[in-house]
């Protein structure tokens, strides 16, 4: 592993390790027969039931066969699980299924924690960094002895919305249904700021409005 000193901490996991496909062979086909796993590949497969193997997954499920680097295929790199009483044996584990024909590399699994410090004064006033783990995708930087530009760099971010009918966010995000449109209430709010009946609010009649309401700041005193 290349230690480019950005990680406060890299713990190697117990119960888990990586292992590569050599190119010439396919994806395996992960099955769970009868509480039985198999892979479909028989050298694999007698390593799996010798040796505890809970379970076996893709290292990243969506890699493909153009995902790759000399003969090294994204998608061959699986994931092993191991019973906790194999957990004092990973090394082992890791030398025996190294040695299988099949077997390109294998080799731990490490967990990298970044070491990164937020300097920002109301960084806990903003629970949705947490929310997202944002901290951890802080300061990566893949540039040894450097450092990734100076204060005087800004950055700006262009929102143009959320999609929230997205296949990956309708399941997980919730909308005010009060602010949508169709919604009695505002629509009925809609058609009294509206006073030109265009269907466009504009700003003039958004402060006309307000004024009217004795709430020129929008601020509700």
């Amino acid at each position: 592993m290349i230690n480019h000193g950005l990680y406060a901490e890299s713990d190697r996991s117990p119960n888990t390790f990586l292992f590569c496909l050599k190119p010439e062979l396919q994806p395996l086909q992960i099955k769970l027969q009868r509480g039985k796993l198999n892979v479909g590949l028989e050298e694999l497969d007698d390593f799996i039931q010798s040796n505890e193997v809970v379970k076996i997954e893709p290292w990243i499920k969506s890699a493909t066969n153009m995902d790759r680097d000399g003969d090294i295929y994204l998608n061959r790199i699986y994931r092993v699980y191991i019973d906790e009483n194999k957990e004092m044996e990973t090394d082992q584990l890791i030398a025996s299924i190294q040695s299988l024909p099949c077997i390109l590399y294998s080799e731990s699994e490490y967990l990298n924690k970044p070491f990164y410090t937020p300097n920002d004064p109301k960084y806990t006033n903003q629970c949705s960094l947490e929310a997202v783990k944002a901290n951890l995708a802080w300061d990566f930087w893949n540039m040894e002895d450097n450092t990734p530009g100076d204060e005087n760099i800004l950055l700006a971010s262009v929102d143009t919305g959320v999609d929230y009918t997205h296949p990956d966010l309708i399941e997980n995000i919730w909308v005010n249904q009060a602010e949508l449109l169709g919604n009695e209430i505002i629509m009925s709010l809609f058609e009294i700021i509206d006073g030109d009946l265009d269907g466009i609010i504009s700003a003039p009649e958004i402060s006309s409005f307000m004024i009217t309401q004795e709430d020129v700041n929008d601020d509700g005193i």
